[in-house]
């Protein structure tokens, strides 16, 4: 878990996040990763996709793929 302030957008952690959970002791890999539909976004999908993590993220209805 990490606290920010109010002009650091949810997304843009995600991936400290994931390095901070691959880089512990107890677990040795992510499979997938639930969420909402904050971390709806083109970068956040190709970034889970490198690192082999399957993304089951809510997507807006109003979404388009580039």
């Amino acid at each position: 878990m990490k606290v920010t302030d109010e002009h650091v957008h949810d997304s843009k952690m995600l991936p400290q996040l994931i390095e901070d959970v691959t880089k512990s002791n107890e677990i040795s890999s992510i499979g997938r990763l639930f969420a909402d539909g904050t971390y709806d976004d083109n970068d956040i999908f190709g970034y889970l996709v490198d690192k082999g993590i399957l993304p089951c993220i809510k997507v807006r209805k109003n979404t388009r793929v580039r």
